[in-house]
């Protein structure tokens, strides 16, 4: 069966107070059973301030309240990043003060969203089947797992990035979704967007003695400017990528091998307007990566672990004034490190051909389920 709840309208008082007056609000809500989704598309209009958003979740997951506070930081941060990149001058964006604020509302209204399905998602599972019910637990069983190992384990190095993970290290117990929260404002001759994107996607692997779940969480912003009364738009963007990626295979209730990578990638360009030709010319860009890996085999109380860090970036920034020479000031800079930590009773293994027999056999059968779980 399918629950639709469908409401479109203008806002009342409370409403208007936190959007706007004359609010005009488009909002349906559908909970389809049948494919376990639970879709929520929201748009308000007022004035020259629009704000949409989506919210595609499953009704599959489990309370954790560590990773939703996780998730909203995130979202206030990519709304940080979009406001602070929108402008050169860092007292305001480009939307101005008035603007700002209304966007912080109407993501405020998200966040509210966001929390409130994944409580339904939580609830529904509690009623659900016994099938959904082992989903879940397994899910619980592994990220209970993995948290022991993070946050006990004096050998876990994990992910060594400086740049922190803000989508949370570890497996989340929360519904998988995909989120999208746009804010427009129309300035008449062009419009400025900013585009927030979140999403996390889980899936369960078993095969010969061996379980394990792998999880994608991403977080992207934008921001840009769209074609309003006149086509000649700034063709300034930021645009911030950041993605993490969880592995595990587990063994007896035992967790015997943990990939991580975070990998953030940024991409900026400023333009400024050159009247004697009447164009926009570049007036200085940026792309900076950086990434960090982890992957832990633990077999026989023996510790194997391997960390790769990099950062590169490259940026570049014009001399002269506009309508001068084409010339740029170019920085670049790359780093690259690696580390392997070997622990554990290895005159064991040397002295016990049997034993490293055993050993190099679960290793292999190990890196084989990883591999294909990617």
């Amino acid at each position: 069966p399918k629950l639709v709840d469908h409401y479109k309208g203008n806002t009342g008082d409370a409403d208007g107070a936190l959007l706007g007056i004359d609010n005009e609000l488009n909002l349906s809500y559908t909970l389809d059973e049948d494919s376990e989704q639970q879709i929520l598309e929201f748009e308000s209009v007022n004035g020259q301030n629009n704000i949409d958003f989506s919210l595609d979740m499953s009704t599959i997951g489990a309370q954790d309240k560590s990773q939703m506070q996780q998730y909203i930081k995130a979202l206030d941060k990519s709304l940080e990043d979009s406001q602070l990149n929108s402008s050169e001058k860092s007292t305001r964006s480009a939307f101005g003060h008035k603007s700002d604020e209304v966007m912080k509302q109407g993501l405020a209204v998200f966040k509210s969203a966001f929390s409130s399905m994944s409580s339904a998602a939580e609830r529904y599972s509690e009623i659900e089947s016994v099938a959904t019910k082992q989903f879940t637990n397994g899910r619980e069983l592994v990220a209970n797992l993995v948290d022991n190992m993070i946050t006990k384990d004096p050998r876990y190095q994990g992910l060594g990035s400086s740049n922190k993970n803000s989508l949370g290290d570890g497996i989340s117990k929360l519904a998988d979704f995909d989120a999208k929260f746009s804010f427009a404002m129309d300035q008449g001759d062009y419009i400025a967007t900013s585009t927030t994107k979140l999403s996390q996607n889980t899936e369960h692997q078993k095969s010969a003695g061996l379980t394990g779940a792998t999880q994608d969480k991403t977080a992207s912003t934008r921001f840009n400017y769209k074609e309003g009364n006149r086509s000649d738009i700034p063709p300034d963007y930021y645009d911030k990528q950041e993605n993490y990626t969880i592995g595990t295979a587990v063994k007896n209730n035992e967790l015997v091998a943990l990939d991580q990578a975070h990998e953030v990638d940024v991409d900026k360009k400023v333009y400024q307007f050159n009247p004697e030709i009447s164009q926009y010319e570049l007036k200085k860009e940026l792309k900076e990566t950086t990434t960090s890996e982890s992957n832990i085999r633990l077999i026989n109380d023996i510790w194997l672990e391997k960390n790769e860090d990099s950062h590169s970036m490259d940026e570049r920034k014009r001399l002269s004034g506009v309508g001068a020479t084409n010339e740029f000031r170019t920085t670049s800079s790359y780093s690259h490190t690696q580390l392997v930590t070997l622990i554990g009773d290895l005159d064991k293994l040397e002295q016990n051909k049997e034993a490293k027999r055993e050993y190099l056999a679960v290793l292999s059968q190990v890196n084989n389920f990883m591999e294909k779980s990617k």
